[in-house]
Formats: structure tokens, C-alpha cells, sequence
């Protein structure tokens, strides 16, 4: 028969690892989606408070009759092309730049060893009829009655 405090010990079981060497692909990927997301958002919101200020400023501060509506009309699909393109070129840059890191992180970690984390189980699920028992469980059960 186990006794309950092995049975809690094992539950609070402390489990190291050690990060031996990353994929560099899923870095990369990773990096270059939330860089993307991150700088069109940030892109188009400077756009429209860039457009807005250019607005308002050319209408305070215009004293002639003469207003070119065409003209006007091509700051949005430039400043939209220009977001587009920068957002794209720095998500590249940072590829590039976390594959390279992610790289000498694992020359390094072949060399000198990884990043060790400790980690310890904090909550153990409630058993409930979707969840098997454990064998060890069942025989327990068995045992009692």
C-alpha cells in the first residue's frame, strides 16, 4: 500500500530542464508574425494622426482659394504603401537578426550547456469521469473497500 505523503511528494515533484538548442525556424517565424502584426498597428495609427495633423494644418493655415483635392487624395495610398513596406523591411531585419541570435544560442549551448529552468507542478486536476483514474488509483480504490 503507498502512503499519502509519497503520493503528495510525487505530486510536488520539482522537474529541471535544460534548454539544449531552439528551432531556429519556429524563432524566425515567430518573430517575424508578431514584429509584422506589431508595426502595422503601430504604422497605420502614426498614419492616420500624421494625415490628421496634415489636415487640419493645411486648412488653418491655408489663406489662398486654391485647393487641390487630387493632390490631397495621395497621402493616404503613399502613406498606406510606405507602412506596408517599412513594416515588411524591419519584421526582415528582426528574422534575421533573432535567427542569428537564436543560432549562437546554439553554438554556445552545444558548448557550454543551456538555459536550466526548474520547474514544479502546482495544481493537480480534478478526477472527474472524463479523466481515467490512474491503474494505481484503481487498485487503491480497490484495496480500501
Amino acid at each position: 500500500m503507498v502512503n499519502k505523503f509519497e503520493l503528495l511528494n510525487i505530486r510536488e515533484a520539482i522537474m529541471k530542464y535544460e534548454i539544449r538548442s531552439v528551432d531556429i525556424w519556429s524563432v524566425g517565424r515567430t518573430i517575424f508574425l508578431i514584429s509584422l502584426i506589431i508595426h502595422l498597428i503601430l504604422g497605420m495609427g502614426i498614419l492616420l494622426i500624421i494625415l490628421a495633423v496634415l489636415n487640419v494644418s493645411t486648412d488653418l493655415f491655408d489663406d489662398t482659394e486654391y485647393y487641390d483635392d487630387e493632390m490631397n487624395s495621395f497621402g493616404l495610398p503613399i502613406g498606406l504603401i510606405l507602412v506596408v513596406v517599412l513594416s515588411v523591411s524591419a519584421s526582415i531585419f528582426y528574422l534575421l537578426l533573432y535567427v542569428a541570435f537564436g543560432a549562437f544560442y546554439n553554438i554556445i549551448s552545444g558548448r557550454l550547456g543551456g538555459i536550466e529552468i526548474t520547474l514544479k507542478e502546482l495544481a493537480v486536476p480534478a478526477k472527474t469521469k472524463l479523466i481515467p483514474k490512474d491503474k494505481d488509483s484503481v487498485d487503491e480504490d480497490s484495496q480500501e473497500e
